[in-house]
């Protein structure tokens, strides 16, 4: 357990050099709780968003729906990204890009607080709420990126390049069943 909370800390504090190491030791099983429960405060945090949009969905569904979609997207984007990677010479193995991942995404623990900070100072926090979540939300993908570099030995521009790669290919997967759909009721 110490060694997991080290990771933790380390993901924060020195990113590469932790995020190399869990992509070393494959903490498959820590990474997907660390994925999920980050996964979590966001579709939490969705549900005040939504109803501050005047749109009432079910708790119960959002967080069935929404875990049920988090545990599919690492799953699915690991594995695009581990495709994409063989294209830039990529050199690791699909659990340790999970694992790294799934460690990348700890940092997702803070926007709970920020948002609660930013409703408890009103307007003005609101804004800081949200200036800080970008940010946080940029810091995450840049640990994404990191992730993936560390995990399958690539340089930093094959990594951006494949993260490219993989979100173009799941903008696809994802926008050509919908438009489908949508034709077909319409």
């Amino acid at each position: 357990m110490d060694k997991i909370l080290d990771w933790f800390y380390s993901v924060i504090t020195r990113p590469a050099a932790a995020l190399s190491e869990v992509a070393r030791e494959k903490p498959a099983g820590w990474a997907f709780v660390v994925y999920l429960v980050t996964s979590f405060f966001g579709i939490a945090l969705s549900r005040s968003d939504m109803q501050g949009l005047g749109v009432v969905v079910s708790f119960t569904i959002i967080i069935i729906v929404g875990t049920l979609l988090s545990a599919a997207s690492i799953f699915l984007m690991t594995g695009l990204l581990h495709l994409f990677s063989r294209i830039f010479r990529g050199k690791g193995g699909y659990w340790n890009l999970f694992s790294a991942i799934g460690f990348a995404q700890f940092p997702a623990v803070f926007l709970p607080p920020v948002h609660l900070l930013g409703v408890i100072l009103g307007r003005s926090g609101g804004a800081f709420g949200d200036i800080f979540s970008i940010g946080l939300l940029i810091w995450i993908f840049v640990l994404n990126v990191i992730a993936l570099r560390e995990s399958h030995k690539l340089s930093t521009g094959a990594s951006v390049a494949t993260y490219l790669l993989a979100l173009i290919a799941l903008v696809i997967l994802v926008a050509i069943p919908i438009t489908m759909y949508l034709i077909a009721v319409a």
